[in-house]
């Protein structure tokens, strides 16, 4: 028995618009007991302000209505599931985004690979936009999304709070490179080895 799990919810990729507009349903194992359902709110509003070039109001009220949506994707209902958005957590958090932020200026190769994995994961819609290169400086603007995310994964492994994480997709490339100890200023967090899930 899992005491508890993490889905990783990513509102504004395609697959998600496709679970929320075709019916699809999120999976997860029946032997998970307790489940927190983590959203990246404010870090969404300004991806779809920069993708769909609407105004901030907007996009915040696309984002809410998705998240209230999220609760009716699950096959089976949780008698213990938590709402948590990132914008609320507490300081906590603190010194995994210090600690990210600090290797991505400091660290080239963790630089690059934090860029070429935005670029990977906001397929196809960047090359809509005409952003045809991990290199274009527009990325940056996406950067910080993805380092919370970072940071996210290392508060999990550091402290063991969930024994499971789940995502519409595999775990990304920079994760399991963080994992291997590739960058070894982040490894210092990897105290627990928690694997991850793609549902859908």
């Amino acid at each position: 028995m899992i005491t508890k799990a993490v889905v990783l919810v990513s509102l504004n990729s395609t697959r998600m618009d496709q679970l929320l507009a075709l019916g699809g349903r999120i999976v997860v194992d029946s032997d998970v007991a307790a489940m927190d359902v983590l959203v990246f709110d404010v870090h969404e509003v300004i991806n779809g302000v920069f993708f769909r070039a609407s105004k901030a109001d907007t996009e915040y009220g696309v984002v809410e209505s998705k998240i209230e949506m999220v609760n009716d994707l699950f096959v089976r209902p949780f008698s213990d599931r938590s709402l948590v958005r990132f914008s609320e957590l507490d300081a906590s958090m603190a010194p995994y985004l210090g600690n990210v932020y600090s290797e991505y200026y400091r660290d080239a190769s963790f630089r690059r690979h934090c860029k070429s994995q935005v670029f990977r994961n906001l397929q196809p819609k960047l090359r809509e936009l005409g952003i045809l290169k991990h290199t274009s400086r527009l990325i940056e603007v996406l950067v910080p999304f993805l380092l919370a995310e970072i940071a996210y994964y290392l508060f999990v492994f550091d402290t063991g709070v969930y024994e499971q994480t789940y995502g519409l997709e595999p775990e990304m490339g920079i994760i399991t490179d963080i994992k291997a100890r590739k960058y070894p200023a982040l490894s210092g967090y990897l105290k627990h080895d928690v694997p991850h899930v793609k549902y859908g």
